[in-house]
């Protein structure tokens, strides 16, 4: 008897402990059951409304279990709900665990939208909403087209790289399309971190399919996801990463284009931006070719914009005025090319070429900035007594200045030819310096693109004939005066066209480039002259008067 008593006290003893042990969890889960068993009783329970009497974390380990995850997800996911199981939610271990979790079950792992690959709808939908941008409706067209036929294809990285202001499948789903937006942008090393070290991988095609960052360390499948990049400039991404994209450079737009894209899109835009009805404000092409050739000058369109949202504010204030006065039926929805300049002020551009009187000396080149900008660039040369020596302005570069020396060299080589010494052996500036000067002296100028144009411009300077103010030229030139292939063509075609220019010269190599990708528009509207050698350039660009050319005996070219 005495040992069972011991027994039935050694018990008690045992429950009293287990019972004061009893977690505050336990409790509240004591308290929440009976709490239930109360609202079931009381027809007050979430089941009997028919909703779910799961807690949240049971609702994530459903959603995780609906996932879909791969082996070794899955096998990370578990050991992470058993881990949390055993932690209290007031722990800061707890959150972070949850909401790791919750990371791992919103990624799309098996979840993919489906391919709608009509060819002829994107086609349709492209010409609709873009204006120009061949080259990059052709490739997104090659990339469906393809897809289509052979059913599964490794999305592209694809880069579009042009001048600011040149111009989806859902989300939730691991096809979608990602756009990373002014890429050459992208922060280089700081203490966060190096944003283009982790793109390295994520556009990578070899190693994008098995995808681990350091937050979920979990591989994930990458190459569904179709990367598009954009960039205004390649020079600031990193060699490593600029590899891994396919490039598609977008050039500037023509006037023609911007005339298109103002009628089709701007001006619409800002109509119904400010309140207006289409009828409201009315713009002939005339006033709109006006607008983007004296109050603009870009590559893009966003300056253009802005103009167009002025005006159509000025029409606000108008009509706003007239409401007010009783006399809206006086107003006139029209702008005219007079009404501009009280809209917007003076022109802030001129056709500067076509002002410009044609001076020995001095002649029009081609630059191009590498960012997508073209532009008009003169050169100026001068001579003065002196010793011989040459001098050059215009914040040049090494490059530059090269060409300014092979040129000087070239001219005092062939000076005899050229009938401007009276003897092979004399140097026509002995006696003389020259000075060759580049404006927009703040504006960094290099390259050798500039070399046949001071060939001309000193040419010029010492014979006296001169170059048309309307004739512009670009090429590389050699110490034998061979006239060398340069890049930026369509950029520096597309500006003279905007400058008025109506002829080029330009290497004979660059030929193709022309044909292939200056408008139309602008081929139609300017004569062009490919060049070989030095001499074909001064032949079709220097003249005595409006009536003579420059004609250099053909025996001269032994002189190469």
């Amino acid at each position: 008897m005495t040992r069972q008593l011991h027994v039935l006290k050694i018990s008690e003893q045992i429950h009293s402990s287990i019972e004061g042990k009893l977690s505050k969890k336990q409790r509240e889960f004591y308290l929440r059951q009976q709490m239930e068993a109360i609202k079931q009783e009381l027809g007050e329970s979430d089941a009997s409304a028919g909703g779910k009497d799961e807690d949240e974390m049971t609702l994530l380990a459903r959603r995780l279990d609906e996932a879909d995850l791969p082996k070794d997800a899955a096998i990370v996911v578990q050991r992470e709900l058993k881990r949390i199981s055993k932690l209290q939610p007031s722990s800061s271990e707890w959150s972070v665990t949850r909401n790791y979790l919750e990371w791992v079950a919103d990624l799309p792992w098996n979840k993919r939208s489906d391919e709608i690959l009509d060819i002829a709808r994107a086609k349709q939908q492209l010409e609709g909403d873009h204006f120009g941008l061949d080259q990059v409706k052709r490739r997104i067209i090659e990339y469906l087209s393809v897809a289509k036929i052979k059913g599964d294809l490794k999305a592209p990285i694809i880069c579009f790289v042009g001048p600011p202001g040149v111009g989806l499948r859902k989300a939730g789903v691991n096809n979608p399309v990602f756009l990373l937006d002014e890429i050459d942008k992208l922060v280089h090393s700081t203490h966060y971190g190096d944003p283009a070290a982790a793109l390295l991988e994520v556009l990578d095609p070899e190693q994008n399919n098995s995808f681990a960052d350091h937050y979920l360390n979990l591989p994930f499948d990458l190459s569904n996801v179709l990367f598009i990049a954009t960039a205004n400039s390649l020079d600031t991404i990193p060699e490593a990463l600029l590899d891994r994209m396919e490039v598609i450079h977008l050039n500037g737009y023509t006037f023609e284009e911007k005339l298109h894209i103002a009628r089709s899109h701007l001006l619409p835009k800002q109509i119904a931006a400010h309140g207006l009805a289409p009828d409201q404000v009315l713009i002939d092409d005339p006033v709109l070719l006006k607008v983007a050739e004296s109050y603009t000058r870009e590559s893009g369109v966003r300056s253009l914009e802005r103009t167009l949202a002025s005006v159509a504010r000025a029409k606000c204030v108008a009509l706003a005025d007239l409401r007010e006065a009783g006399r809206e039926q006086d107003y006139n929805p029209t702008v005219d090319l007079q009404d501009l300049e009280s809209i917007l002020g003076m022109a802030k551009f001129e056709k500067e070429v076509a002002e410009r009187d044609p001076i020995p000396g001095v002649v029009t080149g081609l630059a191009y900035s590498g960012s997508g900008n073209g532009g008009i660039l003169f050169i100026e040369t001068s001579r003065m007594p002196g010793k011989g020596e040459l001098q050059l302005t215009g914040s040049l570069g090494d490059v530059i200045k090269e060409s300014a020396q092979i040129a000087l060299t070239w001219v005092k080589s062939h000076a005899y030819a050229l009938k401007l010494a009276s003897s092979t052996d004399q140097n026509i500036v002995e006696k003389h310096d020259i000075h060759v000067h580049f404006p927009s002296g703040a504006v960094p100028k290099d390259g050798p693109s500039a070399g046949v144009t001071l060939v001309t411009s000193l040419v010029s300077l010492f014979s006296g004939y001169y170059v048309p103010s309307t004739t512009a030229m670009t090429g590389e030139v050699s110490l034998r005066g061979h006239v060398l292939p340069v890049g930026g063509i369509k950029e520096k075609v597309v500006s003279a066209h905007r400058a008025g220019i109506q002829k080029i010269i330009l290497p004979y190599r660059n030929r193709k480039d022309v044909k292939q990708d200056v408008p139309l528009r602008v081929q139609q509207d300017i004569e062009f002259v490919y060049a070989k050698s030095v001499w074909d350039v001064l032949e079709a660009a220097l003249v005595i008067s409006d009536t003579e050319k420059w004609t250099p005996s053909r025996s001269f070219e032994s002189h190469l």
